[in-house]
């Protein structure tokens, strides 16, 4: 059984580069936690189809939810967000790559629940250390951005990040235009008649995420698969079921039928 992840820092370089080992090994994302970029979390969130997503700055909360109200996902926001998923015992391990002592807290959480923790963080090793002033300073550009931490004394680099620019991706179309597409194709109306679903399923499928349908009449199955994006159907199935019932001729009415021919 493949362990499942909650990775705090996702849109950071160790984060990037964790979920590109996940994709590679489809691996299961549990949850998602970055710092300011709603953009990478947002696109990051449709392709993995975690569980939770946290955004740390709570300026950003409400688009963040604006934006992924089409997907089954909770959205978190600031430490206590980071510590709900640090505490969360549904995921096997707890990548913490997030800058500066932020990452202190989330870690004593996910101690104290039991979890196997991948720490990326200095700052929580060294936390008890003496601290050095230093500059902060952000700047970015068309499809970057990158963040500096300099100690004020020496002139070294005490930390850096480098954050991707994504444009923002497609909204998924939703699960109830997905089934009208699906009965529309299947020539159906509920009004009509009775239409049973049995899977209603948002389905990764590979990078590609597609709305998994499934449901009856009383003469037909049909297994649907919707594009969650475009709304175009990329797979389907139909079982008709056995009608041999309803073709059997009474036996009353097969002699009556044959006493009539020989009278004749």
């Amino acid at each position: 059984m493949k362990k499942a992840i909650s990775i705090l820092g996702s849109t950071g370089s160790i984060g990037t580069q964790s979920l590109e080992v996940a994709r590679s090994h489809e691996m299961q994302i549990y949850a998602l936690a970055a710092n300011r970029n709603v953009d990478a979390l947002e696109q990051q969130a449709r392709e993995f189809l975690p569980k939770k997503v946290c955004i740390f700055e709570t300026e950003k909360y409400a688009e963040l939810k604006q934006r992924l109200a089409d997907l089954p996902v909770q959205v978190l926001c600031g430490m206590e967000g980071l510590c709900d998923i640090a505490s969360d015992k549904n995921a096997d391990i707890l990548i913490n790559s997030v800058v500066g002592m932020v990452g202190l807290l989330p870690t004593l959480t996910a101690i104290s629940a039991g979890l196997d923790i991948a720490l990326a963080n200095k700052e929580t090793l060294v936390a008890g250390g003496i601290k050095s002033p230093y500059y902060s300073f952000a700047f970015e550009s068309d499809t970057a951005r990158w963040t500096y931490k300099i100690d004020a004394v020496l002139g070294s680099i005490m930390d850096k990040t480098y954050d991707k620019i994504v444009s923002p991706a497609p909204e998924f179309i939703g699960l109830e235009k997905a089934k009208q597409i699906a009965l529309k194709d299947a020539g159906l109306d509920e009004t009509a008649q009775k239409i049973v679903f049995t899977r209603e399923e948002l389905s990764r499928n590979s990078g590609k995420p597609c709305y998994i349908l499934e449901f009856y009449t009383d003469k037909c199955a049909y297994s649907y698969k919707v594009d969650a994006v475009s709304g175009d159907i990329i797979g389907k199935k139909t079982d008709w079921f056995s009608r041999q019932e309803s073709e059997i001729v009474p036996e009353t009415t097969q002699n009556s039928d044959s006493k009539q021919r020989r009278g004749n």
